[in-house]
């Protein structure tokens, strides 16, 4: 299982690019603990396509506001999401529809899961 996380429309590209940069390791905030083993990936959403994928490294716990995005907006987060830095590119685009937020994946956190996932989405 994986988790695939949609990031605000309105978003700066540059922002979700940082995904894709040469840090060795980047923090992706999240407003709740993940209730389930989340495996492997974490899957970028952006403007309704799957843009890219991270490797989980760790869950760490937070408690309060973390700023976020490209304006550093804060969020009340409740943990993080620690993830290898480059992330992988989506191999093709990968559509998805239909919620904003966090959705758990089932699989083994292949792109081929996460494209059955999407297209059985209404």
């Amino acid at each position: 299982m994986s988790i695939l996380r949609t990031i605000q429309a309105g978003e700066e590209r540059w922002w979700i690019d940082g995904f894709a940069g040469e840090h060795a390791e980047c923090e992706f905030p999240l407003p709740v603990v993940p209730q389930q083993d989340v495996g492997k990936w974490l899957y970028i959403v952006y403007q309704g396509v799957v843009e890219i994928r991270c490797q989980i490294l760790r869950i760490e716990e937070r408690d309060g506001p973390v700023l976020v995005g490209s304006d550093e907006h804060p969020i009340n987060a409740r943990c993080a999401v620690i993830v290898q830095c480059p992330g992988e590119p989506a191999p093709r685009p990968i559509r998805v529809r239909g919620f904003t937020g966090i959705r758990y994946v089932p699989g083994n956190g292949d792109w081929e899961d996460v494209e059955v996932w999407a297209n059985a989405q209404p």
